[in-house]
């Protein structure tokens, strides 16, 4: 969530003779601040922290990173105090609704969507009273500690319901005759639960991982498309595709560096646009009448709209970024003491069987590049492409570690495979798979692999388990993961 990059010109970060340093601002306590600092630590930065611990000075890069309350990143990016924040969508957009309410200029723009943190914004209704939907609202109270985002959300369902800001611990607003439901972010639902109430809807992932066909998931599915055609229909999306027109239609675009990445995301925003029309018309398909709901729904007709709207929830949140969208996969065996050859290249086999499956499930354009048996290198090298790719695959950059346990339980051997995920160029590859190869190579040279984190852990045999660093999760189902549901699992387990 960048602002303009101005460095202050009493910057106390900068010394007489060095060049401006970037300021990135990060929640300095809260689920945000270990996978951030994780984040930038596999990006290449050594830091060392200040005596006061809010502060980390880049030892190899011109990059500091302050430690501060989340609700104060958008402020600092916007003040030109910090350069750049990473910070949850809920406070960013809290934030947004605010500053704008003020001035009618946008504050900030995001720069890519990160795949950690996960939760979402949901009602709470009580157990044991009638309130089961958003138009049950009318007239009620709803305790949130995003006011603004709850106003905007039952201004647009057309719902007159009293919004009261509750600051922390949101959830036992109706027990003290505060309110009469909650709106409060939900990541499992058991903070929900141990308070006795229930979450309005069920993630899109949990349904695309398992859907069961019922009422309830097909009202969250229409919660899901909701909110992306809300942020289509938002006056920035519509500006920012008028702006990459306008662009194409000048006369000296042909000859621009950046001219491929512009027309790129401008399609990119039209096949959104289709897709989201596409699953609308779905939905409204399979929901029949309204004055004669169904009971239950095909599972699988519910589970792949759900895995479309996933898909298009994570496309729209990044189309307007500059980030890249379609990536190029590098699973290499380490072949090494440790880990022998026949047993690693085995596992980058599974693990290379796992991304095409991942891609083919999910529509993606999928090509296998180079095999260990094909190449000179020992790997393989895949090309994906398609709804947020490169956003989605970025969190299986690191290794992945094979554990095979013997009859007694102790860990004996430990098979190593390194992930690579790069981002495929904006300009369109020549020559077919030919040229997507030469990128892809290309990629790779110009960033050599130096990542020793650990991404993920899979221990086979009677008692089975995956454990995914980036995502936060673990799940015994090392079917499910391998089959490619390792972006659903999280929603879930």
């Amino acid at each position: 969530m960048p602002g303009p990059c101005n460095a202050l010109e009493s910057n106390p970060l900068m010394t007489d003779h060095a060049a401006p340093r970037i300021k990135i601002a990060i929640q300095k306590s809260g689920r945000l601040t270990d996978r951030s600092l994780d984040l930038l630590e596999r990006c290449g930065l050594k830091y060392t922290r200040g005596r006061d611990q809010l502060l980390c000075f880049g030892e190899n890069m011109p990059v500091d990173v302050l430690l501060v309350r989340d609700d104060d990143i958008p402020g600092l990016v916007r003040d030109d105090v910090c350069d750049l924040g990473i910070v949850g969508m809920n406070v960013l957009e809290e934030r947004r609704l605010q500053f704008l309410a003020d001035s009618a200029t946008e504050p900030f723009r995001m720069v890519r969507p990160l795949d950690y943190g996960r939760c979402r914004l949901a009602f709470g209704y009580p157990e044991d009273g009638g309130l089961k939907t958003v138009a049950d609202l009318q007239g009620r109270r709803v305790a949130t500690s995003y006011p603004r985002i709850v106003e905007a959300f039952l201004k647009r369902e057309r719902v007159d319901a009293s919004v009261v800001e509750f600051a922390g611990a949101v959830e036992i607003a109706p027990s003290l005759g505060r309110a009469d439901v909650v709106c409060d972010l939900v990541s499992t639902g058991s903070t929900l639960a141990a308070n006795r109430l229930r979450s309005s809807h069920a993630s899109v992932a949990a349904i695309a991982l398992e859907a069961r066909g019922s009422r309830d998931e097909v009202q969250s599915l229409r919660a899901a498309l909701d909110g992306i055609r809300a942020r289509i229909d938002d006056p920035a999306w519509r500006d920012a595709k008028q702006a990459l027109l306008l662009e194409a239609a000048a006369p000296e675009f042909w000859k621009r560096s950046d001219r491929f990445e512009r027309l790129g995301r401008a399609e990119y925003l039209d096949r959104i646009e289709n897709a989201a029309r596409a699953a609308a018309s779905l939905l409204e398909r399979i929901e029949g009448h309204p004055k004669s709901p169904r009971e239950s729904y095909p599972r699988d007709v519910v589970r792949r709209l759900a895995q479309q709207c996933h898909l298009l929830e994570a496309a729209s949140r990044e189309a307007l970024t500059d980030g890249p969208r379609d990536a190029f996969v590098a699973v290499e065996p380490m072949l090494d003491d440790t880990s022998p050859a026949v047993p690693a290249r085995a596992f980058a086999d599974r693990l290379a069987a796992m991304y095409a499956a991942w891609a083919r499930a999910r529509g993606m354009r999928f090509a296998q590049l180079e095999t260990p048996d094909g190449s000179a290198e020992p790997r393989h090298l895949l090309a994906i492409a398609g709804f947020a790719a490169y956003a989605l695959l970025q969190p299986e950059e690191g290794l992945h570690v094979l554990e095979e346990d013997e009859p007694g339980g102790r860990v004996v051997r430990r098979t190593t495979v390194r992930v690579r995920v790069l981002p495929q160029p904006a300009e369109p590859a020549r020559d077919g798979t030919a040229g997507l190869l030469r990128q892809a190579r290309e990629r790779l040279t110009q960033r050599p692999a130096t990542t020793t984190q650990v991404t993920r852990r899979y221990r086979e045999g009677a008692s089975p388990l995956v454990r995914d660093t980036p995502r936060g999760w673990r799940t015994p189902h090392i079917d499910r993961v391998l089959a490619g549901d390792f972006d659903l699992i999280q929603a879930r387990e």
